[in-house]
């Protein structure tokens, strides 16, 4: 931690904002846009930033950098508001999951998708992307600062399991099967999925589940629900 630390600070110092000097206050530490460009020229292997008082940023300075802001996204969308404050979820993603409820309920157990429309699609920053990652209780090595062009994909299948017809959710992120964990902390012997989404069998989501946790997660009136 120490070593990130420091890394936040190389970081703080030597990555400009536009029109801004260099700052070493809290407040300026490894924010996103001073990482978004570090990483974009990481990618491209371009050459990292120099100053004369500073040098130049390493590959792993910036490394760190990114990894900070993965914790951040992590414990504030996950961790936080799934084992301290469980009301939060409902309120920053219940809109969300209601409008993914209004394509799926009712309807997908009938096998089609309202209206006959076999794709929708949300578009979104990376806040509310981790923030989905969050409400879904994702597995900590699955939930990192979402990169660009992130994606959730969800699909509806219909599939034979055990000789017998069903239906079930799949969830991809960046193409991978979503993990899932019931307690998403990194201290237990046993992490169990509140549901499986790999989508082959004996990992695979009933529709009937996944509709029922979107609900309690969510509020109908958000309005109404965000009055103190």
């Amino acid at each position: 931690m120490n070593a990130t630390a420091v890394a936040r600070v190389q970081v703080a110092t030597t990555a400009f904002e536009d029109g801004v000097e260099p700052a070493v206050d809290a407040s300026k530490l490894g924010v996103p846009a001073q990482i978004d460009s570090l990483m974009c020229r990481r990618c491209w292997d371009k050459p990292q930033p120099c100053v004369p008082s500073a040098g130049c940023l390493s590959e792993a300075t910036v490394d760190d950098g990114w990894l900070v802001k993965s914790l951040t996204y992590w414990y504030r969308n996950n961790y936080f508001p799934n084992c301290v404050r469980p009301e939060i979820t409902p309120l920053e993603m219940g809109l969300l999951f209601r409008e993914i409820l209004g394509v799926l309920d009712g309807s997908m157990l009938k096998g089609h998708i309202n209206g006959n429309a076999k794709l929708r699609v949300f578009l979104g920053h990376d806040g509310p992307l981790s923030g989905m990652l969050g409400a879904l209780r994702a597995a900590p090595e699955q939930h990192q600062w979402p990169a660009y062009r992130s994606n959730l994909i969800f699909e509806v299948w219909s599939g034979v399991e055990k000789e017998t017809p069903r239906e079930y959710v799949r969830i991809l992120s960046n193409g991978r099967p979503l993990v899932t964990v019931t307690d998403p902390d990194f201290t237990g012997a046993v992490r169990v999925p509140w549901c499986r989404f790999g989508g082959v069998p004996g990992e695979t989501c009933p529709p009937g589940t996944f509709i029922t946790f979107l609900q309690e997660h969510s509020v109908e009136d958000w309005s109404e629900a965000c009055r103190v």
